[in-house]
């Protein structure tokens, strides 16, 4: 599921209402706790943020100290949520998930494509919402419920997955202990960047890989171009679309992946390219 999870800090950013209890401040002192006991080299930090502009100013931050002191962190959020909104942030404000996705894309550049994403909020999967294919991946992994969080239960969930990830080092081990028991309502979500492009990129050679789907796309082009007055064959456009779908493919996985951007990234996701290019190579026999 993954090919490995590093970091050096947690960076709790809580943004509650003042009259709730302060989880994030909690989970802090936690975790704070949970390092004094062992030798690992990891820094807890914790910031409280208003809104949107106090939000951006953190990201802005951890990009910088990213870049400057080499913090690996992962970015564990606390705050509320909505699968059509996003985040609602303390004063009221609120990040859709798309605009949270293009917020952290940036961290996720800076820390060489290593940052996970941890969500302490209703809905907080429905991040997945903001991915877009046609865009840099805005993590390397997430955590986050599905549904509607006790906050309670799910501060024990994460107080599981740190305890066990500090004391493992084993991302594998790290979700399983924290998924030992469900969730009252709903489940933790394990996604990362390379499960749901590969998911993705599935659903849509299945979708559009195949002689219909061939056939419906030829079809809008045929009717653009006749609509302009222009001359179209039906045999060559499909032709066209299956020869050129490796191409347009791979520019998307680049893009994604930041292969371009990040040393080693290449190499590195090699192994899911390979899977994808049998998947269209597949398709395309048909």
């Amino acid at each position: 599921m993954v090919d490995d999870i590093t970091f050096n800090a947690v960076c709790i950013v809580e943004s509650l209402p003042s009259k709730e209890v302060p989880t994030g401040r909690i989970l802090h002192d936690y975790i704070q706790t949970q390092l004094a006991d062992g030798n690992l080299p990891v820094t807890p930090l914790y910031s409280a943020c208003s809104g949107v502009h106090d939000f951006r100013g953190i990201v802005a931050s951890l990009i910088e100290k990213v870049s400057r002191n080499g913090l690996l962190p992962i970015l564990h959020i606390e705050a509320h949520g909505s699968p059509s909104e996003g985040l609602y942030l303390a004063d009221g404000s609120f990040l859709s998930w798309q605009d949270f996705c293009d917020l952290i894309t940036p961290l996720n550049r800076a820390t060489r494509f290593r940052l996970v994403v941890v969500i302490a909020a209703c809905y907080g999967a429905d991040l997945l919402s903001g991915v877009r294919l046609s865009a840099a991946a805005p993590c390397f992994a997430f955590i986050a419920p599905s549904d509607e969080i006790d906050p309670g239960e799910v501060m024990n969930r994460f107080r599981t997955l740190y305890r066990t990830m500090f004391v493992t080092l084993d991302a594998h081990a790290t979700f399983q202990a924290m998924n030992k028991e469900r969730l009252e309502t709903g489940g933790m979500i394990i996604f990362t960047a390379q499960y749901w492009f590969d998911l993705l990129m599935s659903r849509y050679l299945t979708e559009n890989a195949t002689p219909s789907g061939i056939k419906e796309l030829a079809m809008r082009r045929y009717r653009i171009v006749k609509a302009a007055g222009g001359v179209a064959d039906m045999a060559d456009l499909k032709r066209h679309f299956k020869a050129a779908l490796p191409g347009v493919v791979r520019a998307y996985f680049e893009s994604y992946f930041l292969l371009k951007e990040v040393p080693g990234n290449s190499a590195r996701f090699e192994p899911l390219w390979r899977e994808i290019d049998d998947k269209i190579k597949i398709a395309l026999r048909h």
